[in-house]
């Protein structure tokens, strides 16, 4: 799925992130924002472009918040 193809719930979706502290994956953003998981794939790795999550960690589930909120 590419970004042109889903609806813009990058800004919701990047708050959302800024509030765990840790880490967040795609069934995070499946479960609050009621997206598929393609489309939860794709804001996390925008969200990696940008900076606000790493690379997938070893396990492969989970991506390392960089930059949230206190």
């Amino acid at each position: 799925m590419r970004e042109e193809d889903t609806p813009d719930r990058y800004p919701e979706a990047v708050q959302l992130v800024r509030r765990v502290p840790y880490c967040a994956g795609e069934s995070l953003l499946q479960r609050r924002l009621r997206v598929t998981y393609a489309e939860a794939e794709v804001l996390l790795a925008r969200m990696e472009r940008d900076g606000y999550v790493a690379a997938k960690c070893v396990d492969g589930r989970y991506r390392e918040v960089l930059a949230w909120k206190e």
